[in-house]
């Protein structure tokens, strides 16, 4: 979609996709800028997922390093907050997924 034809649906958007334009220029001040609008919001909802604040925080920053040290941000078509929170709720799926295959394990070998 090319930028010139988007359409926000409100003022919220139209900063998030300036952001994401800058970022994919290589801002790092768009990325500090993503990363404190969302960061908290980010952590609370895989607190809720987790239930473990740190593993929340934890998860929520390898999301940000990958998307700045990956490149991510290049790929991002649609909505910036949609995006991370989708990418949240797959990093916290496949957190409990690894967590409950370790546990199973443990259990295994302590019998």
């Amino acid at each position: 979609m090319a930028f010139s034809s988007f359409k926000p649906e409100s003022m919220h958007e139209l900063e998030d996709q300036q952001a994401l334009a800058l970022l994919k220029n290589g801002s790092l001040n768009a990325y500090e800028a993503i990363f404190k609008k969302y960061y908290r919001r980010l952590c609370f909802q895989a607190v809720l997922f987790l239930k473990d604040e740190t593993e929340a925080e934890d998860l929520v920053l390898e999301l940000f390093i990958d998307i700045w040290h990956k490149k991510i941000y290049r790929r991002i078509d649609r909505s910036l907050e949609a995006y991370l929170c989708q990418s949240v709720r797959n990093k916290c799926i496949n957190r409990v997924r690894k967590n409950k295959i370790a546990r199973s394990k443990e259990v295994k070998y302590m019998e």
